[in-house]
């Protein structure tokens, strides 16, 4: 039975979901939430990633507010029915902070505190000042082991949007890995989940002011841990690629270190980044609806990109824009 992925990302609630918070330097739109429960009610989806900056603000009310809307529904002034995905089950909802959730408020944006973020999504995670979350997805004979970090575990107090992954928590996907291997558990692929981006396409820079300032001690860190699938955000720009490790690690002295402790650079790692979801900046508010069923000794991943139609209250698939991978999992080692 195939399993099914809704990555929705960069939500930005700033304030109440239908009194949203204008004097920020970025909102959501109610209409886009009202368009994504539209959605969700015609097509759900076994489990739902969020790919962090769920706040735009860092406040709790807005974290509340975001809350609400995904576990549950928000009534919609002047309409009967309450829009939500309604996750009572928590196990369906994966997700990652993001640099906005640790704003503390519109006029500290280079704020460092997590607690606020913490104080409401804090069940889901362990390591209080670093969130990260290690589960399962499964559907019928198919299982993931999923994994989630925060990218601005170790940005420093004045990184805006600059991230940087603690060593700590590059050293924990690793040992989760090992542990996993030793309890002997099925494990079809390992996906990872974090904010900011490890890879972009071939036709865009990256940015000095939002890039992964250790992308690559990152990238070693996922192929030890065996990483097949990363799922991203923070660029409101929506991409699918797969590549080699050895493409994606620029150092030369990292891959020949990975290269002598008998690590398989040629794996190949598939890498979806999506757009933001609900932020009104202007620019296509996207989804990505994911569907991965294996074929014998491979597995099929579609990538369906959504994007919101608020006239029809819901997001369409993107003409042109799905894409259709085959991976032949390689072990890292």
């Amino acid at each position: 039975m195939p399993l099914s992925i809704l990555h929705i990302s960069d939500l930005h609630v700033g304030g109440e979901l239908f009194s949203p918070e204008r004097g920020l330097p970025r909102h959501h739109d109610p209409e886009l939430f009202v368009a994504l429960d539209g959605y969700w009610r015609a097509e759900p989806a076994d489990y739902v990633v969020a790919t962090g900056d769920i706040s735009t603000d860092g406040q709790v009310g807005s974290l509340e507010a975001a809350r609400q809307f995904l576990y549950g529904s928000v009534p919609r002034p002047d309409a009967s029915t309450p829009v939500g995905l309604r996750l009572e089950n928590h196990d369906r909802l994966f997700m990652v902070p993001g640099n906005h959730d640790r704003y503390a408020g519109r006029y500290l944006p280079i704020s460092r505190q997590i607690t606020n973020f913490e104080s409401v999504f804090g069940d889901s995670f362990e390591h209080r000042g670093r969130p990260r979350a290690a589960g399962w997805m499964t559907s019928g004979d198919l299982r993931l082991r999923v994994l989630a970090i925060d990218s601005m575990g170790d940005a420093g107090w004045a990184s805006v949007a600059k991230g940087k992954v603690h060593e700590d928590d590059l050293d924990w996907l690793q040992a989760v890995h090992r542990e996993d291997a030793r309890r002997q558990e099925k494990c079809d692929l390992r996906l990872l989940l974090l904010h900011h981006h490890v890879a972009i396409p071939d036709s865009r820079e990256y940015s000095r002011w939002t890039k992964l300032k250790n992308v690559a001690d990152a990238l070693e860190s996922m192929l030890r841990a065996d990483i097949d699938l990363v799922m991203f955000g923070h660029e409101h720009y929506h991409y699918v690629g797969e590549r080699t490790y050895s493409d994606l690690i620029g150092d030369r002295r990292i891959r020949r270190r990975l290269s002598k402790a008998g690590y398989q650079l040629e794996k190949r790692l598939i890498t979806c980044m999506c757009g933001t979801t609900t932020c009104d900046d202007g620019g296509p508010n996207l989804a990505w609806r994911v569907v991965i069923a294996r074929q014998r000794e491979r597995f099929h991943l579609r990538f369906v990109l959504l994007e919101a139609n608020t006239h029809a209250s819901t997001f369409e698939p993107v003409a042109d824009a799905s894409k259709d991978l085959l991976l032949y999992r390689r072990p890292a080692r």
